[in-house]
């Protein structure tokens, strides 16, 4: 389900935000309004989380509810934890290229020293 979720200020230029948050998913071939669940929340499928509004932050909460952290924190570690992973994925494609091109020396040595036997054996006359 195409989905977007617009973190609005009803006090626009104002010191003392006041935010709410805008729903809006694909419904046929356009966008509706969805209302806010009956705490204010709103939830984002993608995603499996809720939005909501604490004060001026929009917080993320599981699905019991449960807030585990705000919508600007979550997001960063979300992209803290897909740059580990792929370091993680960069390192491992590193160390198997290492791992290949050690096989390969190695069968290559082994060659030439299979060549090099049969070259001694020639030379002995065997």
């Amino acid at each position: 389900m195409a989905q977007y979720v617009i973190v609005d200020d009803l006090n626009r230029g104002n010191r003392e935000r006041r935010l709410r948050l805008l729903d809006y998913r694909l419904e046929r071939s356009a966008y509706r309004l969805h209302l806010p669940d009956a705490t204010g929340r709103v939830h984002l499928v993608i995603a499996n989380l809720w939005l909501g509004i604490e004060g001026n932050h929009v917080v993320c909460y599981d699905e019991r509810g449960v807030p585990f952290g705000n919508y600007a924190t979550v997001v960063r570690q979300a992209a803290e934890a897909e740059e580990r992973v792929q370091r993680e994925a960069e390192r491992a494609q590193h160390e198997a290229a290492a791992r290949e091109a050690e096989a390969r020396a190695r069968a290559a040595a082994e060659e030439r020293l299979r060549a090099l036997e049969e070259e001694l054996r020639r030379l002995r006359g065997g």
